[in-house]
């Protein structure tokens, strides 16, 4: 966890308050890896979650020097205050990009929490492509 007070905008809104996760992911031997997909998973990725909200905004720019942005565009608000409600019908949808491989290309994601059972929740999610171009000013 990098910071608790973040304010961050996305097409759905400005969020006040957000928690920043930073993780590093390195494959097995520490070093960059040596095939382009292994590449594309690792790298940095900065995360950020608005309480009541949930995942707002990612960024992950991966071995390959390729930036993956992620931003909230819809969501059902919560009345659960954690940085990450799953209370049963909780959705979110998303709207993400991939910059730095020509050309561009853009994705949309919907995630659903399905059915909540003691501490488990179960969620279901489609992803599916728009096409090519910016996400600006998202990215």
């Amino acid at each position: 966890m990098e910071s608790e007070r973040e304010a961050v905008v996305t097409p759905v809104g400005r969020f006040e308050g957000c928690l920043r996760v930073k993780t590093v992911i390195t494959p097995p031997e520490g070093t960059i890896a040596g095939e382009f997909t292994i590449r594309s998973y690792c790298g940095t990725r900065l995360s950020w979650f608005a309480p009541g909200v949930g995942l707002v905004k990612v960024r992950h720019e991966d071995q390959n020097e390729i930036v993956w942005s992620v931003y909230l565009t819809e969501y059902t608000p919560s009345d659960e205050d954690g940085y990450f409600p799953l209370a049963q019908g909780q959705t979110w949808r998303y709207r993400w990009g991939i910059y730095g491989y020509r050309p561009p290309s853009r994705f949309e994601d919907i995630c659903r929490v399905v059915v909540v059972d003691g501490n488990t929740a179960y969620l279901s999610s489609a992803t599916w492509g728009i096409g090519s171009g910016d996400l600006y000013p998202f990215v």
